[in-house]
């Protein structure tokens, strides 16, 4: 953190104890849409947005800061207004689930998922043009799924641990949706996590964020104009690749669709 930084922030945390914590949590997925249904939400009259996003707070690499410096992200509590986040590495993170549990046990969680084949691919070109990606695509959906089984595990066993190979490269991890929503549902009831869909979400916008609206107890609104947020640069990719990764997902969605008693045209 820069100097400037350092001091516009002082105040923040000498101020914590005014601040609340959030009472809602957009948990994910990467690459899912949360951050277009973050800034949706933030253009509602009683939800103030956080000064930072994805705070990351309760996942390995930034849990180890103070509460204290997790209330000074939001602002002010104020009467009838609520605040709330958006990280979505939450989601797939072994640890996250108890340590929201443990911290902001009330609040509401809300889960977007994507086509995982979409979210992969997606997934993929955006650690390239972070420069963290060297393999063509082929070559990274062939990574053995061992090495982020491997990972996974060592994030739930060792207390602060953060994988940057879990988090650059596991594409095709990140999306088993079943396996990941089951660790919420350890700690939380169903009808805390909101699930929604990203091309719902894309293609039915007010009907999806009414139902937000609905499951956070919010008034009706319409924001002026619901448009594409933080939308990659995600290039063609051969229909092969499509074929080997839907059959990849094909049980991994079945499973996920059973558990949410629902189905999506995957």
């Amino acid at each position: 953190m820069n100097t400037l930084k350092q001091l516009a922030f002082l105040p923040r945390i000498m101020s914590a104890s005014l601040r609340g914590l959030p009472q809602f949590i957009i948990i994910g997925a990467q690459k899912g849409g949360s951050s277009a249904l973050y800034k949706f939400l933030c253009e509602h009259p009683q939800v103030q947005r956080a000064f930072v996003k994805e705070p990351h707070y309760f996942t390995g690499q930034f849990h180890q800061k103070s509460l204290k410096w997790y209330k000074a992200q939001f602002p002010l509590s104020k009467s009838g207004i609520i605040t709330g986040e958006a990280s979505p590495s939450y989601c797939t993170h072994p640890l996250a689930p108890q340590r929201i549990k443990s911290v902001v046990p009330q609040a509401k969680l809300i889960f977007i998922v994507r086509n995982p084949v979409e979210r992969a691919v997606s997934n993929y070109f955006h650690s390239v043009r972070y420069g963290v990606e060297p393999l063509p695509i082929e070559e990274a959906m062939q990574r053995p799924a061992e090495i982020f089984e491997a990972e996974y595990a060592k994030m739930e066993r060792e207390d602060g641990y953060h994988s940057s190979t879990y988090h650059r490269h596991a594409y095709l991890h990140k999306g088993l949706y079943a396996f990941h929503l089951n660790k919420w549902y350890q700690h939380f009831e169903p009808q805390q996590i909101l699930l929604l869909e990203n091309a719902e979400l894309l293609n039915q916008p007010q009907k999806v964020y009414n139902e937000v609206l609905q499951f956070l107890q919010l008034e009706a609104f319409a924001p002026a104009a619901f448009s594409k947020h933080n939308v990659g640069s995600t290039k063609p990719v051969d229909e092969s690749l499509t074929r080997q990764l839907k059959q990849v997902f094909e049980e991994p969605n079945r499973q996920f669709f059973h558990l949410i008693s629902r189905e999506f045209p995957w």
